[in-house]
C-alpha cells in the first residue's frame, strides 16, 4: 500500500506534459510511463550524486594525508636506495631494499600505488621534473635542437 501512495505522490509532480500524454514504453510490459523511469532515474541519480560528494570529500582528504607523508618516503627512500652511499651497511644491518620495502608499503595501502607513480610523486616532490611529461619535453627538446641548428 506505501508504494501505491509514494507512486500516487510521483506521479502528481511530474511535469504537465507527462501527465498529459501518459506515454508508456513499448519496451515495459508493465505499463510504465516516460515519467516513472524519469523519477526512478532522477531519485538514483541523486543517491549516486550524495554518496559521490562524500567519496570526493574522503578521496580529498587521503590525497593531502598521503602528501603529507612525501617528506617520510622522501627520506625512506634515500635510506634505502641500492645506490645510496650506505647500502652496504644498510644491507649489513638487514634492512630490506627500497624495492622491498615499497612492496611491503603497497600492500599495506588501500590504493593501488606503483612504485613507478610513488618515484614520480617523489621527483615532483623534490622539485625535479617528470620525465614521463613526453609532450611537454618533446617541445623542449625540439626547440633546444632547432636553436642549435640556427
Amino acid at each position: 500500500m506505501g508504494a501505491n501512495i509514494q507512486l500516487a505522490e510521483l506521479k502528481s509532480n511530474l511535469p504537465f506534459e507527462w501527465q498529459k500524454t501518459r506515454d508508456t514504453c513499448r519496451e515495459s510490459p508493465l505499463g510504465v510511463t516516460p515519467g516513472e523511469i524519469r523519477l526512478k532515474y532522477d531519485a538514483l541519480n541523486n543517491q549516486i550524486k550524495g554518496k559521490l560528494r562524500i567519496y570526493v570529500a574522503s578521496a580529498r582528504k587521503a590525497k593531502l594525508e598521503f602528501d603529507a607523508m612525501l617528506p617520510e618516503l622522501d627520506r625512506m627512500q634515500a635510506m634505502l636506495s641500492q645506490r645510496g652511499c650506505l647500502r652496504k651497511m644498510m644491507d649489513t644491518a638487514g634492512l630490506p631494499t627500497w624495492t622491498e620495502w615499497f612492496d611491503d608499503f603497497s600492500k599495506r595501502m588501500d590504493k593501488d600505488f606503483t612504485i613507478r607513480t610513488i618515484q614520480r610523486k617523489l621527483r615532483l616532490y623534490r622539485g625535479i621534473p617528470d620525465v614521463d611529461d613526453s609532450a611537454e619535453n618533446m617541445v623542449t627538446i625540439t626547440r633546444m635542437y632547432s636553436l642549435a641548428e640556427e
